[in-house]
């Protein structure tokens, strides 16, 4: 099924072979969030219509997908799940670390790791742009949770300790991973989620 601007659903075993892979390569965070998966059975190609020929072949070779327009596509699957409660998108950081002279204020840490974070609106901008800017997109690992950050017990320069990645886990309706080449995204997420949110939107 196609959603408009959004994507195509895809099959969730291939989603799911892709996702393991990129949570792998991430922090305590992101293999905590491996127990996770097999509630989230929903899974997602976001990507702008007609982007790729077969998705079900998920690779990091480039499919000429304009950043502008996986952007457009992302900020519409993201203002769905802020629509549908959502409330933040975490975003690990691959590159950075704890010390790291340019860090801003805006993070916390898990262990030396980085994590930041942004609320959802209905425009979802400061999210995209954050899925953008908070890593390099080798991999990328974000996360959509449906608690606060306050409720989280997320805070400027604090570390998400095994308690707080917990409640971050619990809290996931939804896992975005990098593809094409950090051109687009996978989406995992929860099956009612998608159905009264992303398969409601304007011309799915």
């Amino acid at each position: 099924m196609i959603v408009r601007g959004v994507g195509t659903a895809i099959d969730a075993g291939v989603a799911l072979d892709w996702v393991r892979g990129s949570l792998a390569e991430g922090s305590a965070l992101a293999m905590s969030m491996t127990w996770q998966l097999n509630s989230l059975t929903s899974a997602w190609l976001v990507a702008p219509d007609g982007s790729t020929l077969a998705p079900l072949l998920l690779d990091n070779q480039g499919r000429g997908i304009k950043a502008r327009d996986a952007d457009l596509a992302a900020a519409r699957f993201l203002a769905c799940l802020s629509h549908h409660g959502d409330q933040i998108l975490l975003v690990e950081d691959d590159l950075a670390r704890r010390g790291d002279p340019r860090l801003d204020e805006e993070v916390a840490f898990v262990e030396d790791r980085v994590v930041r974070w942004s609320e959802l609106e209905a425009d979802a901008s400061h999210a995209v742009a954050l899925l953008r800017s908070g890593s390099s997109g080798y991999p990328l690992n974000a996360f959509v949770c449906h608690a606060s950050a306050r409720q989280l017990g997320l805070g400027p320069g604090g570390q998400i300790d095994d308690t707080c990645q917990a409640s971050i886990v619990e809290s996931v309706d939804a896992v975005l991973v990098s593809v094409y080449d950090a051109e687009a995204y996978v989406a995992l997420a929860s099956a009612d989620l998608i159905s009264t949110a992303v398969e409601g939107a304007p011309g799915a």
